[in-house]
């Protein structure tokens, strides 16, 4: 049963902005939400987004949005109020998840090519970033898997090691054939050094 059913003054209170009644939704279904988010950071297999911070961040989050004005002002208090912050909170933990990701993309990125093939070109980190983007589509299931748990999820070499079935040894060779295969993407777009080195002599 939500909360507000069978209690007008709880609910208009809520929807005035009340502080003593927004802390009491808080206080309700706050310990819900967490164990929420931290299944959903298991699921996704994102472990450092199961960190106490950053589920104690994402709960803010998804209450400050909860309890906006609009929020507030358009919930009926007829609807179960749970399942609607369990919603508002996926969509929390979603954008962090992506944001989180493409920051790994882009240190993957930078990661995977040598010092003196990173130049002083704004562009070019974007770029490199769209280009591993389409070079993992292509990837087997073995390299992606590899990937998906070294690069993208940060395990480290023994869990990812446990968790694919492979020897340390075999774990290496992939990371070192995912890091050549990209290496040999940026090859066939130009963008190695020498490459630009003579389009700026062009110039």
């Amino acid at each position: 049963m939500t909360l507000f059913r069978h209690k007008p003054a709880l609910l208009s209170a809520f929807r005035r902005g009340d502080r003593e009644a927004l802390e009491t939704v808080y206080r309700h279904y706050g310990r819900s939400i967490e164990v929420h988010l931290r299944l959903l950071a298991r699921r996704s297999g994102a472990r450092e987004l199961a960190q106490a911070g950053v589920v104690e961040d994402l709960l803010q989050e998804a209450f400050l949005r909860a309890f906006s004005a609009p929020a507030r002002e358009a919930y009926d208090g007829v609807r179960e109020f749970g399942p609607y912050l369990k919603a508002i909170a996926r969509n929390c933990f979603v954008d962090l998840l992506r944001t989180r990701r493409h920051e790994r993309r882009l240190l993957c990125a930078e990661s995977f090519v040598s010092v003196d093939q990173i130049q002083a070109n704004d562009e070019l980190p974007n770029t490199r970033l769209v280009l591993l983007e389409d070079y993992l589509t292509s990837l087997p299931p073995a390299l992606r898997g590899v990937y998906e748990k070294r690069f993208e999820q940060g395990l480290s070499q023994g869990d990812a090691c446990r968790m694919l079935a492979l020897s340390r040894r075999s774990l290496r060779t992939l990371e070192e054939h995912l890091r050549r295969g990209f290496r040999k993407a940026l090859v066939r777009k130009q963008l190695q050094p020498e490459r630009l080195r003579s389009l700026h002599s062009e110039s």
